[in-house]
């Protein structure tokens, strides 16, 4: 790698999809030819011990070059949630609290293939094909207690879940580039298909029931849920750059993307020995999504003082869903525009400002718009919601660079109907579900820092602090909803040269965020993060082998609550992260040579809503 660059203020070129910056990664250009790869392999103990491995090819001969990976992790992953609500808080109280113990068998497996070939100087040719697989099973156990608005046991619940699920994701990119001229005018396209497939198989039995004194109720409830899930995202687009009056680029092009998820449930009760399909609770869900984008964008420098930078993205969307029970349709069809604003003023070599303006959008991830109903125990479960709508943010930043290192910055970011989960109570069968919403507007404005300091020449660090003032207003099932409040993330790296001969490291990563930070209706409990670690080098810096201590004040747990009117929920969640990872890699062949390609498909922001 060459550099990275960190863009800050994406211009319309990129997809209006998400609300973060970008990494640009730019290759160091070496024409040598031959092989080179890199092997490595790792064990991680946490409760239960998890271990993997992959391996990275590349080959170049002249105008070729074929590269490929592969990887595979294995391992035992524990979650522990418990979770404690109060309803008709101010009215009658209804109580449930709920327990959940999560012991998931992984296997997971990442593969990618590609060529690039070099039919002449200006055109260039590039197909990559990836393929991800993911099994994941195991036994849950749920806990949950019902207390009525007498303050009375209402029942008690005592389930185990056998969970059985897996994807197979395959997906592929053919690329075509061509450099019109010698000023820079360039001309790209890019054709994208992804293939996702999720099967599920959920058997929950609540083993031991009572209710309100009176002891066991009746034999026990066995369910299962048989489910599937698949999405097929096609997508191309083009994208052209031009030189103008000399001092001007120019940058235009179009993209389209059409999907579809075709999602079926099949619900069975057990009586006496046999499954029956239950058709109140099976469904089907089907749902269509299509997008044509185009952008122009301009940017120019004034001297060595100015840069300006805007542009404009245009999409035009349609979107439909179906489901059978309950019989719903639904569908719309907009037009947005995505507006995009960049100056910088280079006062000195050393001091730049620059002030940026994007709009961007976040679309539901295709799951969350399943109405399909997964139950932890017979009275609890979670739902998806096919009537989210995309999350619009307006994001304001005032920044200032020193010496092309140290950033600050003035930021705001307001959103509209961002996208949360939020747990509900039915009042009429007081069953529980988490179920994804629209906040109607949210905000985040504060003072964002990134410091490195050179210590000594042995000691390098570099420190962030963030300090914002967040909050939510919204109107949730007919109750006002409103929170706000200052909010602080802290971090640091620290990295240490430990030997003479720079061939042994050692390394610290801290976080810190105090209590009071929202993420959608939750409001968080305070999180501390700290690792450690060192390597050491091996022949000539070939062999690396490594060894971190993982969360090791034991305090990276989850824990937030909903404060509302008529509930109070409170969520602490375990997720097994304190532990110890131990990595040994192995570079060789030909190092000095080019690495291989690092493109992006054109469908990243639509994959990323896979789930």
């Amino acid at each position: 790698v060459e550099k990275i660059e960190i863009i800050t203020n994406p211009s319309s070129k990129y997809d209006a999809q998400g609300v973060a910056g970008l990494l640009n990664i730019i290759l160091k250009k070496n024409a040598r030819d031959g092989v080179n790869g890199r092997a490595s392999a790792s064990y991680e103990q946490t409760s239960y011990p998890k271990y993997g491995g992959d391996v990275d090819l590349n080959y170049r001969s002249g105008k070729l070059n074929v590269f490929g990976s592969t990887s595979i992790k294995k391992g035992q992953y524990l979650t522990e949630e418990n979770l404690d609500n109060i309803y008709s808080r101010n009215i009658t109280p209804y109580y449930y609290f709920e327990k959940d113990n999560r012991l998931r068998n992984h296997t997971s497996s990442f593969n990618k293939l590609g060529i690039d070939y070099a039919i002449n100087e200006s055109n260039d040719i590039g197909l990559q094909i990836e393929h991800s697989y993911f099994l994941k099973k195991g036994a849950d156990r749920n806990d949950a207690v019902f207390i009525n608005s007498g303050s009375m046991l209402d029942s008690i619940y005592k389930t185990g879940i056998a969970v059985r699920n897996y994807y197979n994701n395959l997906s592929g990119n053919l690329h075509y580039a061509v450099k019109l001229d010698t000023a820079g005018q360039s001309l790209s396209f890019d054709l994208d298909y992804t293939r996702y497939s999720q099967p599920e198989n959920l058997t929950t039995t609540t083993t031991e029931r009572y209710g309100k004194g009176t002891g066991k109720l009746g034999d026990d409830i066995i369910f299962k849920n048989q489910s599937e899930q698949k999405i097929n995202i096609y997508a191309a687009k083009g994208d052209y750059s031009k030189r103008i009056f000399k001092d001007v680029l120019l940058e235009g092009g179009s993209k389209y993307y059409s999907l579809s998820t075709d999602n079926d449930l099949i619900f069975q009760d057990k009586r006496s020995d046999e499954w029956l399909k239950n058709t109140e609770k099976s469904n089907k869900f089907e749902y269509k999504e299509s997008n044509l984008a185009v952008y122009t964008n301009l940017s120019k420098d004034f001297g060595d003082k100015w840069s300006l930078q805007g542009g404009l993205r245009y999409e035009h969307t349609t979107w439909s869903g179906s489901s059978s029970n309950p019989g719903i349709n639904i569908g719309k069809e907009y037009n947005r525009l995505f507006p995009s604003v960049f100056v910088q003023y280079n006062a000195t070599p050393d001091n730049q400002i620059s002030l940026n303006y994007t709009q961007r959008i976040s679309r539901p991830d295709y799951t969350d718009l399943n109405p399909f109903r997964y139950y932890t125990n017979p009275n609890s479960y979670i739902e998806g919601n096919p009537f989210l709508q995309p999350a619009i943010t307006n994001s304001v930043d005032l920044s200032y660079t020193f010496k092309t290192k140290y950033y600050f910055d003035l930021f705001l970011y307001k959103t509209q109907g961002q996208i949360t989960q939020v747990p509900l109570l039915n009042a009429t069968d007081h069953s529980y579900k988490y179920q994804s919403i629209n906040l109607d507007n949210s905000y985040n404005w504060g003072f964002n820092s990134y410091i490195p300091v050179s210590i000594r020449p042995w000691w390098q660090s570099s420190y962030s602090l963030i300090v914002g003032f967040n909050g939510v207003r919204s109107n949730i099932s007919g109750l006002a909803y409103r929170y706000s409040n200052f909010n602080i993330q802290f971090s640091t790296n620290q990295q240490f040269v430990l030997s003479k001969q720079q061939s042994f490291f050692g390394e610290l990563n801290f976080f810190y965020q105090p209590a009071g930070a929202t993420q959608g209706m939750f409001i968080l409990g305070k999180m501390a993060d700290l690792s450690v670690g060192v390597k050491k080098l091996f022949f000539k810096e070939k062999l690396t082998v490594a060894a971190n201590l993982l969360d090791v004040l034991n305090a990276a747990y989850i824990t937030a609550k909903v404060d509302r009117e008529d509930q109070y929920s409170f969520i602490n969640g375990n997720y097994d992260k304190r532990g110890i990872r131990l990595t040994i890699t192995y570079k060789f062949g030909n190092t000095s040579m080019k690495s291989a390609s690092e493109r992006k498909s054109g469908i990243q922001e639509e994959k990323s809503r896979i789930k």
